[in-house]
């Protein structure tokens, strides 16, 4: 097919002048299905006006505040009538919710939609009458979990090649699949999501995700003064990367490409020569410091646990059971340690009542992503002499070792691994 798939993040449709840069980078494609975050801010605002709407006049007021938003993006008669079409939905949905008086979750998720659906409506006007758009829901099978569902690719995969697309250029709103009839969303940074199951689906020749900063750094640089950005990753860094803190992809992007080996570019919109390039293979040496802040971890003593093997499964299994994302899990011959975030720890309580358990509150971890040997390893443990490392993890991923630390140490032990490292 030769298609390329571009996903453009809220900020490329901050205002009409970035608007026609992403017109402009589309009309120099020659085949591309293109995936589109809401424009910027307009989720958030959309969560908010869901749990703080108190009347029908709130409802109308914000319907025509979402609406005079995306009409200064594209003022073209038709496409502020089918944005007119889709707020009447959305104005329908939310009254039904006042009326009913209840908040849930699944309307919740079908509200938060429609920055993707409105957007898409102007992208398409921008565009011209070549384009044309395809909805998730014609195809986009995910799985039941409320917030952070994951896509069916093998359902998805039958739906979508039993459909007849003959565009050049597709538009495909981001963030969200289908379940029965039901919309769910698919997390922080969804839509990178959407474009690497479009890119898996197409066999897509590379994938592009435009924002608004160079790629992928050494360092979150709000933290690391020396940040630099990096031109190559391997997938497995990247994952890494993503899973550990990173919040620039989303951290089930990589597993839709890796298969079929589809290089992923992350360009900046206003910069397209500054990019980090993802693909199989990577250069040596260290890449890049991860983050994740305000963990807990939680020790779970179990004196049997090496006569049967099987607890940690089915720990694993209860917690997922109740939501509660795992970060890292690891045992001894009379323990299990579970990383989580802290925002779980009341959620764990009611989950764990019939296990003996320790809680350690105010962790961080840091993840040192990279080629890694036992100098290295024994260089930044010298360094930090001082630091109380309360658990250190390698071997696990050759290109992955991670430090849990007390948070109140953080700055200072980041900042000391990144000059030890770059």
């Amino acid at each position: 097919m030769n298609y390329h798939v571009y996903k453009f993040g809220g900020s490329c449709f901050s205002d009409r002048e970035t608007l026609n840069k992403v017109v402009r980078i589309i009309d120099d494609a020659d085949k591309v299905y293109i995936t589109v975050s809401a424009s910027y801010g307009i989720t958030k605002q959309i969560r908010e006006f869901v749990t703080t709407v108190k009347n029908i006049d709130e409802v109308k007021q914000f319907s025509d505040k979402l609406f005079m938003h995306h009409r200064a993006l594209n003022d073209n008669s038709d496409c502020l009538n089918e944005l007119r079409e889709v707020l009447s939905k959305f104005e329908r949905i939310s009254n039904g919710m006042l009326f009913s008086g209840r908040r849930s979750a699944m309307e919740l998720n079908m509200l938060l939609t429609f920055g993707e659906r409105l957007m898409v409506i102007v992208l398409k006007y921008s565009l011209g009458s070549e384009a044309v758009i395809l909805y998730p829901e014609e195809f986009i099978i995910t799985n039941t979990n409320t917030i952070n569902a994951s896509v069916n690719l093998h359902k998805t995969t039958h739906l979508f090649n039993n459909l007849n697309i003959s565009s050049e250029k597709v538009i495909v709103p981001g963030f969200y699949g289908v379940n029965s009839d039901k919309v769910y969303t698919l997390g922080r940074s969804g839509t990178d999501y959407t474009g690497a199951v479009l890119a898996n689906l197409i066999n897509a020749v590379s994938y592009t995700i435009w924002k608004d900063v160079d790629g992928f750094m050494s360092g979150d640089p709000r933290i690391i003064s020396n940040a630099h950005t990096l031109n190559l990753l391997s997938y497995d860094e990247a994952r890494e990367l993503s899973y550990f803190g990173a919040t620039l992809l989303h951290d089930k992007t990589i597993d839709m490409l890796i298969k079929k080996k589809i290089p992923l570019y992350i360009k900046n919109l206003h910069a397209p020569e500054k990019y980090t390039l993802i693909k199989d293979e990577s250069d040596c040496g260290y890449k890049s410091l991860s983050f994740l802040r305000s963990i807990s971890m939680i020790q779970i003593m179990d004196p049997e646990i090496s006569e049967h093997t099987d607890r940690i499964s089915k720990l694993t299994s209860l917690l997922e059971k109740n939501q509660i994302k795992i970060i890292s899990i690891n045992s001894s011959f009379t323990t299990i340690s579970v990383l989580v975030a802290s925002e779980y720890l009341k959620l764990i309580t009611g989950v764990l009542k019939d296990f003996e358990y320790k809680v350690t509150k105010d962790l961080s971890m840091i993840a040192i992503v990279g080629d890694h040997d036992d100098p290295i390893i024994s260089s930044v443990i010298n360094k930090l002499d001082k630091i109380r490392i309360v658990q250190l993890i390698s071997g696990i991923n050759p290109r992955l070792m991670y430090l849990v630390i007390d948070e109140y140490n953080f700055d200072i032990t980041s900042q000391l691994i990144h000059e030890l490292l770059v």
